[in-house]
């Protein structure tokens, strides 16, 4: 057994709730991603928790853990955190929009542990998956770039020593440096150190996501903190890479449930981690998530398997033809009906609606264009944007970034860069938002830009 497949009720939550009501009252975009994981720690409608209590929840194979939101009854959906130590339910109230529970860690031995998503073509969740035994029913064939995101508040009386938040596999994760600066994992366990400092004792928004592919100086991994950029590593990363999902300490070895319970498995070698690199803190509200499109791609539904949760026939999918993200209420063609998983664009990663960050924390107004977010797109902007033209945003590691940093200077795409792209999107955006004042009067072709920004010089005009 892998995964928990047992009937328990999956649908709308009061975190879907919350962020979907953020998403329409600042006018952002929908996200954009496909959630494969939502990890409530706490607040699944199923899980039994209660502050200060332990992590309990029985999955099969006499382990217990926290649940996976995001599937179907008996689908072969959940991949579920299987609970060591003794971590502890936790009153998350004071959490940015938050309103439920996380888990707490002791920082000593208190970690989780499931199947990772890693590449998602060959991971637990896909039909056709070398993973594990029992492949899951999504079809994530040809399927690379994912990510995850998720709130930590580290306790203050632990600094100084490395501590390990998140590891997908080796190929993603974001740690606490010895230095109490964040760090980005990837690849292959290779750690960039931001050079942010740790905000202990306090809430952060964590995202590590491999957004676009393995080549040219957008490709790699980058590691947000509260909506903002601070490392990037470029290239790609060993898909192969079977080391599980672990929050809370390191990982290693591969993915074997039956290894986990101390009993004979498949002959894999086991779980080597969760020994070392122990997190000391609160967690919440960790979703790992899918980027990609592979559409024309089909396969057919797992009927059968060796009994280790692989649904039997009819597949619960079969005469379905989309899946909804439990997250974000988002609704995704995945299924032909006829008992064959498709492939589907999963989505590519946009910074504003992706990054949960910017919706809870109020990062952007939804007025486009309007660079120090005062409400109004005017003159203050449009000298914001002289003054960034050309500019870029880079970070540890030498990417160009999109967040909110990049966003004051005029980066109205969230490419990292101020260029020709962001002058006609601000040009469009002038034109809606001030009518009456012809965007051409006000604001020179690029070349000119670059002369007024070198010169000094700046653009002026009377508020209205």
């Amino acid at each position: 057994m892998r995964k928990n497949n047992a009937t328990r009720p999956a649908g709308p939550l009061w975190r879907k709730s919350l962020i979907a009501t953020a998403l329409a009252t600042m006018a952002l975009p929908v996200m954009a991603e496909f959630n494969d994981r939502v990890y409530l720690l706490g607040d699944d409608p199923f899980e039994t928790s209660a502050n200060g209590a332990t992590v309990n929840n029985a999955l099969g194979a006499g382990l217990v853990g926290t649940f996976d939101t995001q599937g179907r009854s008996s689908a072969g959906d959940y991949q579920d955190l299987f609970a060591f130590g003794s971590p502890v339910y936790a009153d998350v109230s004071a959490r940015p929009g938050s309103g439920g529970f996380g888990i707490a860690f002791d920082g000593s031995d208190d970690y989780l542990v499931a199947a990772n998503l890693n590449s998602p073509g060959n991971s637990a969740s896909t039909v056709g998956s070398d993973e594990n035994e029992d492949p899951g029913p999504m079809n994530f064939s040809g399927i690379a770039n994912r990510g995850f995101q998720l709130w930590v508040n580290p306790n203050a009386a632990t600094q100084g020593v490395r501590q390990d938040v998140v590891s997908d596999a080796e190929q993603g994760g974001a740690i606490i440096t010895a230095n109490n600066t964040w760090g980005l994992v990837f690849p292959n366990g290779i750690v960039t150190d931001s050079g942010v400092a740790v905000n202990y004792g306090s809430w952060q928004h964590v995202m590590v996501v491999r957004p676009i592919g393995p080549a040219g100086p957008d490709s790699g991994a980058r590691l947000y903190v509260d909506g903002v950029g601070i490392a990037s590593v470029t290239g790609g990363y060993g898909g192969g890479d079977q080391s599980p999902l672990v929050v809370g300490a390191n990982t290693g070895g591969t993915f074997d449930l039956l290894g986990l319970n101390g009993t004979p498995g498949d002959g894999d070698e086991g779980f080597t981690g969760g020994t070392a690199n122990y997190f000391h803190g609160v967690i919440d509200d960790l979703s790992v998530f899918v980027l990609g499109d592979n559409t024309g791609q089909s396969a057919a539904l797992p009927t059968d398997g060796n009994g280790n949760g692989v649904p039997a026939s009819p597949h619960p999918y079969a005469s379905s033809t989309t899946i909804t993200d439990e997250l974000t209420g988002e609704v995704f063609t995945a299924f032909d009906g006829a008992g064959n998983s498709l492939g589907t664009d999963w989505g590519a990663f946009d910074f504003l609606g992706d990054n949960e960050a910017v919706a809870v924390l109020g990062l952007f107004n939804g007025v486009n264009g309007d660079f120090n977010q005062d409400g109004v797109l005017d003159s203050l902007d449009l000298n914001a944007f002289i003054a960034g033209w050309l500019s870029t945003n880079d970070v540890t590691g030498g990417q160009h970034i999109g967040d909110m940093n990049s966003y004051a200077n005029g980066d109205i795409n969230f490419t990292g860069a101020v260029d020709r792209d962001d002058w006609a999107l601000f040009r469009d955006a002038w034109n809606t938002a001030n009518p009456g004042v012809p965007f051409a009067a006000a604001v020179p072709e690029p070349g000119s830009l670059a002369l007024l920004a070198l010169g000094g010089l700046a653009l002026v005009r009377r508020r209205h």
